[in-house]
Formats: structure tokens, C-alpha cells, sequence
């Protein structure tokens, strides 16, 4: 058969309870031609079976919300794992951050070393000229250029 024909379980409860209160009022209406006590009986059997009509589709709907609070709760759940790595992923990228400005900051006083140097190694070299120290001044380009 189809599934579009096909009845849920609360439409099986709800069929199956409404014939039931169908019958029992028929057979109630029936019952008083011939007896009052009967048709009470079945008067009172079709309110019974209207309550619990009610009382199924009652419960049918709090199921529905049941189901719908837990697919919530999941999907929460799951929310809170995602939020969570991603909380990692930050934390591990900012301790590379921190790495990366360390590095940084000690190539930034490598540079600021060698510029130092570079300048000591010219005032060196002009103080050599200046007194006249040409093996000195020679020593020092030699050492200049192995450097670089």
C-alpha cells in the first residue's frame, strides 16, 4: 500500500477509539428500546471511550513535543561540542600567535643587533683610518665580508 494512505498510530487510536464510541452509543440507543439500564450502559461507555479519545490525543501530543525537546536537546549538544573545538582551535592559534611574536620580536633584536654591530664595525674602521692603522682597517673589511 502507499505510504501516503497509511494511517500514524495516532490515527489507528483515533479511528479505532471513534468506531469504539460509535459503536457503544449505537448499541446504548439500541439498548433503550429495550432497556433503560442498558442504554445508561452505553451512554456511559461512549463518554468513557470519548475521554480516553481525548486523553490518547493528549498524551500523542506530548510525545510530539517530547521528540521535538529531545532533537533539540541534540542538536545543543552538538552545538556545544562544535563551539568547544572551535574554543580549541582559537586557543592553539593563539599559542602560535604567541610563538610567532616571540620569533618576531627576537629576529626584530637580531636586526636591531647587526645594525649596531654594523655601525660599531664603521666607527671602528674610521678611528683605524684615522690613526693610520691600515692592517687593522684590512682585518676589519676581511672580517666585514665573512660576515655578510
Amino acid at each position: 500500500m502507499d505510504s501516503r494512505y497509511r494511517l500514524t498510530d495516532a490515527g489507528k487510536i483515533t479511528l479505532v477509539t471513534f468506531l469504539g464510541m460509535v459503536g457503544s452509543i449505537s448499541c446504548g440507543v439500541a439498548a433503550s428500546r429495550f432497556d433503560q439500564g442498558w442504554a445508561s450502559f452505553g451512554v456511559g461507555a461512549g463518554i468513557v471511550v470519548l475521554v480516553l479519545v481525548a486523553s490518547s490525543i493528549i498524551q500523542i501530543r506530548k510525545t510530539r513535543e517530547q521528540v521535538k525537546q529531545i532533537g533539540i536537546e541534540e542538536a545543543l549538544r552538538a552545538r556545544e561540542k562544535d563551539i568547544a573545538h572551535q574554543r580549541e582551535s582559537i586557543e592553539s592559534l593563539q599559542k602560535d600567535l604567541v610563538g610567532l611574536k616571540d620569533q618576531l620580536s627576537a629576529y626584530h633584536e637580531l636586526a636591531s643587533s647587526e645594525a649596531s654591530l654594523g655601525t660599531a664595525y664603521n666607527n671602528l674602521e674610521k678611528t683605524m683610518i684615522e690613526v693610520g692603522n691600515l692592517e687593522g682597517v684590512a682585518s676589519l673589511l676581511t672580517l666585514k665580508r665573512s660576515r655578510k
